[in-house]
């Protein structure tokens, strides 16, 4: 009855265009240190648009696709069980952090450290249903090596005080880290077989249209330079956007996609995150920062 209601509330929005409407969207917790800043652009183009982003761990994003109550989803890990569109948009590498003070962090060698060299050390992790805890078990899984977390801790703002305090290592997103994690106490390890390289997803399911605002936040996202390669995928994309254009006054929107700039520098600011020839790692906050700023 909640979802019949939801789409009929987004029929009578599309009615009237950008002018009223709701956008519901639901990210894991880790995409709070980035959306908001792509976001804010097209909230200010679109005032007359309502935002609702729901941010929880992967498991609880997860339900909400089951029960559908968010037309548009940001996650790591899209769950296989659902029939979704899924959109990579943004790399999301994974480190080793240890605390800036940490005999590893100090070591005079820049030499890469073999995973096993840390198993003695105690491993610090987000809780059960995080994405990225699901992300290590599965690697640490695939290479066949056991490290058992010593303490869990249900965000990364406490997870990353509690490296800085010595506690123990941990593995996290680079979105979460400033772009010198040494500013925060913090240092990244270079590891055999890390970063772990995974990519952002904006997923939608394939059994429900959507809005127009949610099929012109994709357009807008793709006039922005966000790269589709696969062909199902930019498939899926366009038919996204041209759904339900006959439900549109005059035809298919135009979307006004005030907020392109500012989501493409943003996209090519994390797309500098590993150098190739340093083991300096980049963080995209000051880029998203700057093209915040810069679209007011």
């Amino acid at each position: 009855m909640f979802a019949a209601w939801q789409r009929f509330e987004e029929h009578a929005a599309d009615l009237q265009g950008l002018k009223r409407g709701r956008l519901r969207l639901a990210a894991v917790t880790t995409t709070e240190y980035f959306l908001p800043d792509l976001l804010g652009p097209f909230a200010r183009a679109h005032p007359g648009i309502d935002i609702e982003l729901a941010v929880e761990n992967r498991d609880a994003v997860v339900a909400r696709l089951e029960r559908g109550s968010d037309e548009l989803a940001a996650m790591m890990l899209p769950p296989d069980h659902l029939a979704l569109h899924r959109w990579p948009f943004m790399a999301n590498p994974l480190v080793v952090v240890a605390a800036a003070s940490h005999p590893l962090a100090l070591r005079a060698s820049h030499k890469r450290l073999p995973l096993t060299r840390l198993l003695n050390e105690p491993l610090l992790v987000r809780e059960a249903g995080s994405g990225t805890r699901l992300a290590l078990e599965r690697v640490l899984a695939e290479r066949a090596v056991a490290w058992p977390p010593r303490m869990a801790l249900g965000s990364n703002e406490a997870l990353k005080h509690a490296v800085r305090a010595g506690l123990g290592i941990a593995v996290l997103s680079r979105h979460t880290l400033a772009t010198n994690p040494a500013t925060e106490g913090l240092a990244v390890l270079p590891v055999t077989g890390f970063p772990i390289r995974r990519m952002w997803h904006l997923v939608w399911r394939r059994d429900r249209p959507l809005s127009l605002p949610a099929r012109t936040l994709l357009a807008c996202s793709g006039d922005a330079g966000l790269a589709v390669h696969n062909a199902d995928v930019r498939v899926a994309v366009h038919s996204a956007v041209d759904a339900g254009a006959h439900n549109v006054p005059g035809g298919r929107a135009q979307p006004r996609c005030a907020f392109s700039a500012a989501f493409s520098a943003a996209k090519r600011g994390c797309q500098r995150f590993f150098h190739k020839s340093q083991l300096r790692t980049y963080s995209c906050q000051a880029t998203l920062a700057a093209t915040s700023a810069s679209s007011m």
